[in-house]
């Protein structure tokens, strides 16, 4: 692109006439604009898809911490309710003490409660899991 006038003076260097500026735009002209354009739109795509995927990595990571909490949530639970059955069965073992066939039946509830609780978390709970 490039821009054109014209003056016209007499002889004693007076202006005379002036036109007023013309851009003319050449063949290239186009590709002076689409250039950075494009580099533009590049740029704002790689931009949008670096943040697309740390967004993802960060709610996978989410959902994968989410689950482990869950998991070893549900296994205090258990071994939780396992501690609770123990005591209430060596409880009701101590109360039934006179009476044999209770006794034997509360004692058979309280070792396999105690068996439970004696399970360490890794042993319960999946592997990687806990």
């Amino acid at each position: 692109a490039h821009c054109q006038f014209s003056i016209t003076m007499n002889r004693k260097n007076e202006l005379v006439t002036a036109s007023h500026p013309q851009v003319i735009l050449d063949e290239h002209a186009d590709y002076h604009l689409k250039i950075p354009a494009f580099f533009a739109c590049a740029i704002v795509v790689v931009v949008g898809c670096s943040i697309y995927s740390y967004a993802s990595q960060l709610k996978q990571s989410a959902n994968h911490s989410l689950v482990k909490k869950t998991t070893r949530s549900r296994i205090c639970h258990q071994v939780m309710v396992s501690s609770l059955e123990c005591r209430r069965y060596e409880k009701d073992y101590f109360l039934n003490i006179q009476d044999e066939g209770s006794r034997d039946k509360y004692l058979l509830k309280w070792r396999s409660s105690c068996d439970t609780c004696k399970q360490r978390p890794e042993n319960v709970a999946p592997s990687g899991e806990w």
